[in-house]
């Protein structure tokens, strides 16, 4: 009995109901969805710490857009949350930066937001082996020397210069973020994140980049059932 009393989730209290109202009004604003750790984000921060982690994650975000654009900084937050080993962030903000790649070049990005789940499985050395090797062409050079030093800062480097202190923020504003949204989403099935990426941005390109990505992946069956 005891036990499940223990899983039960304790009730919200009345700031907390009010901020979660005010996060999923902005989420669906701005994204068309609602993200689906925020009500375990604001019960587990409680409300003075959910407005903190708020604060946060916006100067991380900010930071990030600043220096490095929309499609680097969903590398650098999809990479974070794929190595704290939430599925929602890793699949989402890559599929993002994919998006954002294929607006931009018309063509795929190396990692495709499918490859999240079997770099999950394997060690952190050896997720970053398979990434220099996916980011090999010269055109990736500054994206891996970006994951690079993020993947170094991430296994206890110290901090050299500004751009060090801004992946440093983003990697602890993940690791809070990922506490919450880790144990709730780690089993989600790919297809079923979505980009995380503001509505206005996703348009129309969502759809031409779900057939070219689609296309490609019947053109590697095909060479692989060519092959047995």
């Amino acid at each position: 009995m005891n036990d499940e009393l223990a899983l039960v989730p304790r009730p919200l209290t009345w700031p907390e109901r009010l901020f979660l109202r005010l996060l999923r009004w902005m989420e669906l604003k701005t994204f068309g969805f609602k993200h689906p750790f925020s009500e375990e984000l604001v019960r587990s921060s409680g409300f003075v710490g959910a407005l903190n982690f708020g604060k946060a994650v916006g100067k991380a975000m900010g930071g990030l857009e600043k220096r490095y654009g929309l499609l680097v900084s969903n590398l650098i937050m999809g990479f974070a949350g794929l190595w704290n080993g939430c599925r929602y962030c890793g699949v989402g903000h890559l599929y993002a930066a994919n998006l954002l790649h294929f607006k931009a070049t018309g063509r795929l990005y190396p990692i495709a937001e499918s490859d999240v789940p079997w770099l999950q499985e394997l060690s952190y050395d050896e997720s970053m082996v398979r990434v220099r090797g996916m980011l090999a062409d010269e055109e990736f050079d500054e994206h891996l020397r970006i994951i690079e030093r993020l993947y170094g800062l991430r296994g206890g480097a110290e901090a050299q210069n500004e751009e060090d202190r801004l992946l440093q923020l983003a990697l602890a504003s993940w690791a809070w973020l990922n506490e919450c949204s880790a144990p709730i989403t780690f089993d989600m099935q790919v297809q079923d994140v979505p980009a995380i990426l503001e509505k206005t941005e996703r348009g129309r390109i969502l759809e031409r980049y779900r057939a070219a990505r689609d296309a490609r992946s019947r053109k590697v069956a095909a060479r692989a059932t060519s092959l047995d």
